[in-house]
């Protein structure tokens, strides 16, 4: 995981601050497969995404034990809690 630690610059990762989430996560998995990470060990890299809230959102609410929780969990629920209809409804408040 090192590797993918070099690969990553902050320009590169997920703040949820006019960010698009989709992008951020099509990088990411580049910078795994040229990594040569494993599909199943995205989940243990996935934090490497993330900077700013969305950082702090996984160490709040997701990082409990990232192997027993799925990259495709761990991704949708950050997309969700920034993207989702809750989100846009705070920013409308």
């Amino acid at each position: 995981m090192a590797n993918l630690t070099k690969l990553y610059t902050d320009k590169s990762k997920y703040s949820s601050e006019n960010d698009n989430f989709n992008f951020k996560l099509t990088i990411f998995i580049d910078f795994c497969q040229k990594a040569n990470i494993l599909k199943q060990e995205f989940s243990q890299a996935y934090s490497t995404i993330l900077r700013g809230l969305a950082l702090d959102y996984y160490y709040t609410n997701l990082k409990s034990n990232p192997f027993s929780v799925s990259f495709d969990k761990l991704y949708e629920a950050t997309r969700n809690y920034f993207k989702g209809s809750e989100y846009k409804r705070d920013i409308f408040t």
